[in-house]
This record gives C-alpha cells, structure tokens and sequence, in this order.
C-alpha cells in the first residue's frame, strides 16, 4: 500500500491510502511512504522508466480514436516498460482496446510482461487474460499463472476450480493456485482429490 502523508490543522501529521496512479502524478513525491519495499522498489522503477525514456518515439499511434503501440517502433523490454509508465495515465476504456488486442493474439502486444499490467485493468479484463492462458495452456516464456492469480477475482477462480473438477483441463497444474483460493474452493479440491484417490484403489 502507498500513503500519503497530509497535514491536519497546520500540524497534525496523518497518512492516507493513495492509488498508484495518483502517486505518479505528485509533484512532491517525499510525502509518500509505502508498506512494503516491493511495492516501493516497483514505483521507484516506473519513476525511472518515466523520466528517463529510451528515446523521443511515440510508442503508440492512434487507429479509429484508439492509441495501439506503434508497429515501426522495435519491441524490447525497455519499450515495454515505456509503455507500462504510460498506463496510469491513459483512459480506462483505452486500456481495456488494449486488452481486447491482447486477447485476440495482437503481435503488437506478445511481448508486454502482464504482470506488470494487471494492476491497471478491471477485475473483468484481469479475468479475461487468465482464463485466455487456461484455455490455451500457452502460457508466456516469462509468465506463471500464479503471478496474475493476485489480481484474479475470487469467482473466476471459483469457476476454474469447478470446470477442473469436471474435467476440462487436466493439464492445468493448481498447486501454485491454492493460496489465492477461498476456503471453500480448497475444501471442494480436497473432496475431489480424496475422491479420486479412492477411485483409483478400487
């Protein structure tokens, strides 16, 4: 979590919670303090990133009101995380265009780490491109469904536990899911996996 410290009554000192979004957006960035050195450590990195772009070449272009990367601009790491900055700053409904290009295999996005981009999407669009990994079991060379499970909804993951249940996906490897599970999800996989087990000794 972010905090920003205000002061009350020209000398009471208090801290109150901050999007990430705004933080960014602070001229005063002193003022803040973080409740994990991750967390810290990430924002310092979009700092950086913003502050001290690669070049001077617009990463996106707009196509029907919509800003896309620009495909004459070469795909690195450091274009990625020009773009990432970008971000907070951009329109939710753009960034959901974007998720839409995403699902639909856009070359221009292949290369974007998501992890990195779930925070700023909707629970639906972080929904959406977990289950896109599931189904396909294509998952990226630098990529765990574990790492987008944080910002995963409680009921997608619900549903994924039924559908595995039922069959549809006895490839997908759960272990690395249990922890952002609720309780009754874990307990539904145990009488499953007891089930089987009993099944399997007859």
């Amino acid at each position: 979590m972010i905090l920003r410290k205000i002061i009350i009554n020209d000398k009471e000192e208090v801290y109150e919670p901050i999007s990430k979004e705004d933080a960014l957006k602070l001229d005063d960035k002193s003022i803040l303090t973080f409740t994990s050195e991750d967390e810290e450590d990430e924002f310092e990195e979009l700092l950086e990133e913003m502050e001290n772009p690669e070049d001077d070449e617009e990463p996106f272009v707009k196509v029907d009101g919509v800003r896309i990367i620009n495909k004459h601009k070469k795909h690195s790491k450091k274009g990625s995380n020009k773009i990432i900055a970008l971000l907070p700053f951009m329109e939710d409904e753009e960034i959901h265009e974007i998720v839409e290009l995403i699902l639909n295999n856009s070359e221009d996005y292949k290369d974007l780490p998501l992890v990195a981009v779930m925070p700023f999407l909707s629970d639906e669009d972080c929904d959406a491109l977990f289950m896109k990994f599931v189904v396909e079991e294509k998952y990226q060379d630098d990529i765990e469904l574990s790492s987008l499970a944080p910002f995963v909804s409680e009921e997608c993951l619900s549903k994924l536990v039924d559908a595995y249940i039922e069959g549809k996906y006895p490839n997908l490897e759960l272990d690395d899911l249990y922890p952002f599970m609720s309780l009754k999800d874990v307990k539904k996989l145990f009488r499953f996996f007891i089930q089987k087990r009993k099944e399997e000794k007859e």
